[in-house]
């Protein structure tokens, strides 16, 4: 009877510090954004309004996210609206798709105003991805 009572303590312990290291594991893990187009705006806020890699860093998914390319994009963004004499980019995308379960893409089209009038577009495919939250985690140019 002893033993019994001692095995089921035993048990209740090992699940119970089991299920609090999983809630502490997955507390300490930062979250994404509740929706695929929150991740889409803030990442391309970041870059392309803001010109920060840190900002537009914060909705990238952790296994992708490269300081250093981040901090290049934006180098290069900076160059491109410098020699184009860019005043203003915008962005827009149709409706967010879903091809997989957890996953979604975006298709975005920049948009560049320049002083002298003439409009330069750029488009850009963002794959994202939902792990305790969405977030950006490839950026292709379509050719």
């Amino acid at each position: 009877m002893i033993v019994t009572v001692a095995f089921v303590v035993l048990v209740t312990l090992c699940l119970g510090g089991g299920t609090t290291s999983l809630l502490v594991v997955q507390n300490l893990e930062p979250k994404g954004t509740p929706t695929p187009e929150e991740a889409v705006e803030g990442f391309l806020r970041g870059v392309f309004t803001e010109r920060s890699a840190a900002n537009a860093g914060a909705y990238v998914c952790a296994e992708n996210r490269s300081d250093d390319q981040l901090t290049r994009l934006v180098f290069e963004v900076r160059q491109f609206q410098r020699r184009n004499s860019s005043t203003d980019t915008r962005w827009t995308y149709p409706p967010v798709t879903y091809p997989a379960r957890r996953r979604a893409s975006a298709d975005v089209t920049l948009r560049f105003s320049t002083v002298d009038s003439q409009p330069v577009e750029r488009r850009l495919k963002l794959t994202l991805v939902d792990r305790l939250g969405w977030w950006v985690c490839e950026v292709e140019t379509p050719r």
